[in-house]
Order: structure tokens, then C-alpha cells, then sequence
């Protein structure tokens, strides 16, 4: 028979970060957040909807360039020589027909300005035509589970003059970029190049991901503009565990610049790993009076770790078992703890053990 004789409740708050989620939703399409390392959706808005993603396209472009390198289809080291029908419009790399490019150099290129005539290049390469490409575009995101995503080119750029562009839900582009991390770690440090030689400017191209060194423990991943998409920014953080957002179809680059920096900020504070309960550091003592020791320490049998969200609460139920008899065990159960969320729904569970044998008191 259980009875509630002690009941300690812990209330563990997360204060108010002033981050307007409000504000987020009324200035951008769709978002997303998720724990990379599980899955686990944080946060969304419009997910499920299926938008334009301009140049977060070239996140697919990359991951079949890459798969084509692992199967020995091209080198990174390999030069490829430039074509006029490689050539394109908006952020580019400005190639030269006739020019030589290696792969490394192109890829550099493609995920650091997003590079239009880049990643026509290494389409052509991998597949013959851009439009084969795309063909393979669609068949592997079919084989990675991404049912959204319908790719017409591998740049991400508009086809005129029906205006019809690449689509993806921001469920499945934060799915396609946890696969790219986990598949191809090193597109992290692609990322972070700061800047880039542009064939025929005086000055570098830079790194077009506005939270690089803005926003700590940044790391990736890539921007996307277009009229019609918007201006769309896929970002990951590695701070106590890795994060990775997706913020879709802002009208202005200025919205989307502070608002995607806020909430990468608020996300990183918030989103970390919290230990609730710890089997070495369980803070719990019971009062049994016949004891020698009637100070009694108990620990949580099994530890639990959640993520601090903002205004979450929880708190701890302990329940002491009746009619306990001495001596005990070290390790015999006496009870349990159970976590409880702010709508009243039990979260977890796990026995309460006594941390050293309790002897019965002596008679005199």
C-alpha cells in the first residue's frame, strides 16, 4: 500500500527570454526547431507546409556532389572547365567559360555565397545536364523520406517564365540537414569560411549566413533569397548539445537578420539538456525515527534529463511507502519520484533507494 506521507514539489521555471514568437510568425512563412541529435521537433510553425526554398536547395546539391565523390564519379581535386551554359544570375561565383575550377573550389563556393553558376557546374558534372541532376535530385529525396520536395534545378533560381521553384517543407529541409551533418560533418567547417574569391571583384565575397559571429556557437548552414520564396536561412548551433533551425519566407533580409538572430539566441539559451534528476546528486533525505541514523539519505534510482524551455514547468512527487520495516538494504526501494508537467500528465518515474544499510535502533 502507497500513501502520499511527504510530498516535495520542485518547481524548475524557465524565465521569460522577451523573445516574441508572435512577431516571428506574423514576419516569416514557416520555422522550424530541432534537436539534431534525437529528432525531437522543439519548436514549429507552419512545418507542414510546402514552400519555396530558393537557394537552401543547394544543401541537396551538396549532399549528391558529395555521394558522388564517395562512389568515385569525380575527385574533389578534379578541375572541371566552365561552359556559357554554366552560367548564372544572382550570387554566383562569376566563372569564366573556359576557365578551370577544381570541385573543392566549387563547393567552397556553392554552400559559403551560394553560388548559382557553382552549382550549375557540379550539376553538369555529375550528371550531364542540370535537368538529369534534377532528376536525381527528386529521386534521392524520395529514397531519404523528404515527400515535400519537388526540385526543378539544382540552383534553386526561379524558371521562367511559369516563376515555378524548388519546394520544401521546413520539416523536411531540417530533416535533409541533420542527414547532411550526421552523413558529411565537415560541411561545418565549409560553413564557416568567412569569405570567398570571386573571379573579377576587387574585394571577396563574404560568408552570406548573417549569424556567423554573431550569434555564439553558430556554425552553419545556408541562406536562400528569392521574390517569391523569400528570404529563407537554415542555421545550427553546437553549444551544450546541437541545434538546428530553419526560418523560411521573410519579405526583407533586415526581418530576417534579427529575427532569426533572436531566436537562435533564445533557442540556445533555453534548448540545453537540464538534468532534473541525478542518481549521484539526488537531494533527498528521509526521517525514520527507529532508526540508529534516523536521518536517512535516499537517491533516485534512475536519472532524467529534459530540455529548459521557456515558462515550462515541472515539478516532483515523492511518494514514501508505508510500514517500512528495519533493518534495510542498501538499495531497497522506498519509494518513488514522479515528474509531473504543468498540464498534470506524468513525464517520468523511477524508484527511490536507500543510499546505505539503516540499522534499527538498539533497545536499552
Amino acid at each position: 500500500m502507497k500513501n502520499k506521507l511527504l510530498a516535495l514539489i520542485l518547481i524548475f521555471s524557465i524565465f521569460f527570454t522577451g523573445f516574441d514568437h508572435a512577431d516571428l510568425d506574423a514576419l516569416s512563412r514557416a520555422y522550424i526547431l530541432m534537436d539534431y541529435d534525437t529528432g525531437e521537433i522543439l519548436e514549429e510553425y507552419n512545418s507542414e507546409s510546402v514552400v519555396e526554398i530558393a537557394s537552401i536547395t543547394k544543401l541537396m546539391t551538396y549532399l549528391l556532389v558529395k555521394e558522388a565523390i564517395d562512389i568515385g564519379r569525380l575527385r574533389e581535386s578534379e578541375v572541371l572547365t566552365a561552359e556559357k551554359c554554366d552560367l548564372r544570375t544572382g550570387s554566383k561565383l562569376n566563372i569564366k567559360p573556359g576557365n578551370q575550377y577544381s570541385v573543392e573550389q566549387l563547393l567552397e563556393a556553392l554552400i559559403v555565397i551560394s553560388g548559382n553558376d557553382a552549382g550549375a557546374l557540379l550539376a553538369r558534372r555529375v550528371s550531364g545536364s542540370e535537368g538529369e541532376f534534377a532528376k536525381l535530385m527528386n529521386r534521392r529525396a524520395g529514397e531519404l523520406g523528404l515527400k515535400s520536395a519537388t526540385f526543378y534545378n539544382a540552383t534553386g533560381l526561379p524558371i521562367y517564365p511559369q516563376n515555378i521553384q524548388n519546394t520544401m517543407t521546413a520539416r523536411d529541409v531540417a530533416y535533409l540537414a541533420k542527414y547532411i551533418i550526421n552523413k558529411y560533418p565537415e560541411v561545418l567547417v565549409l560553413s564557416q569560411v568567412s569569405e570567398v574569391i570571386v573571379e573579377g571583384e576587387e574585394e571577396p565575397a563574404k560568408n552570406t549566413n548573417p549569424l556567423l559571429g554573431v550569434v555564439d556557437s553558430v556554425d552553419g548552414l545556408k541562406t536562400g533569397s528569392t521574390r517569391k520564396a523569400g528570404y529563407c536561412l537554415v542555421w545550427t548551433s553546437q553549444k551544450n548539445n546541437r541545434l538546428i533551425g530553419v526560418n523560411l519566407g521573410f519579405e526583407k533580409m533586415k526581418d530576417r537578420d534579427e529575427k532569426v538572430k533572436d531566436f537562435a539566441r533564445y533557442a540556445i539559451k533555453d534548448y540545453h539538456v537540464r538534468d532534473f534528476l541525478e542518481v549521484k546528486n539526488s537531494p533527498y533525505n528521509l526521517y525514520i525515527k527507529e532508526a540508529k541514523d534516523p536521518l536517512v539519505k535516499i537517491v533516485a534510482e534512475e536519472s532524467f534529463t529534459k530540455y529548459e524551455r521557456e515558462l515550462s514547468k515541472l515539478r516532483q512527487d515523492i511518494v514514501i511507502y508505508q510500514n517500512l520495516k528495519l533493518p534495510l538494504r542498501k538499495g531497497e526501494r522506498v519509494g518513488e519520484i514522479i515528474v509531473i508537467d504543468e498540464l498534470g500528465n506524468e513525464v517520468f518515474k523511477t524508484y527511490l533507494n536507500t543510499s546505505k544499510p539503516v540499522e534499527k535502533q538498539g533497545i536499552f
